[in-house]
C-alpha cells in the first residue's frame, strides 16, 4: 500500500514545545531474504508494516532541561498498531497524557488490489 502520512503532532506546556514530529505509515508484503548469524531465509508474501517518523518528541533524546515548574512528567498511555486484511490496511494511534490530554488517529484505507 502507498504511505500514509499522519496529521502533525503537536504539544505545548507552559510556553514550551513538547512534541513537534510527522510520520509516514506503510503496510504490505515484503519479499527476498535475510541472513542471521550464517543462515539465510528466504521471504516470500511476508506480513510487513513501516513507519518513519522525524521532529521532536517527549521523553526521547536526552534528559529534559529544568527550566522551572509544570515539568514534563513520565507515564500515560501510548497504543499503536498497524493492520491489513485482504481488502483494508491502516493504522490506528491512541495517547492520554497524564495531564488529561488526549489523541486519536486512525487510517482506513483500500488496498490497491481490491475491489
Amino acid at each position: 500500500m502507498a504511505p500514509q502520512e499522519e496529521h502533525q503532532h503537536f504539544k505545548r506546556r507552559s510556553g514550551r514545545i513538547l512534541e513537534d514530529y510527522s510520520r509516514y505509515d506503510q503496510v504490505g508484503s515484503c519479499h527476498g531474504w535475510l541472513e542471521a548469524d550464517g543462515e539465510r531465509v528466504d521471504v516470500d508474501s511476508w506480513w510487513s508494516c513501516r513507519d518513519h517518523s522525524w521532529g521532536v518528541r517527549e521523553r526521547v533524546g536526552i534528559p529534559e532541561p529544568v527550566t522551572g515548574e509544570g515539568q514534563v512528567s513520565g507515564g500515560g498511555l501510548f497504543s499503536f498498531l498497524f493492520y491489513s486484511t485482504e481488502t483494508h490496511g491502516g493504522h490506528v494511534q491512541v495517547a492520554r497524557g497524564l495531564d488529561g490530554s488526549r489523541y486519536l488517529s486512525a487510517t482506513i484505507l483500500r488496498r490497491p488490489s481490491a475491489r
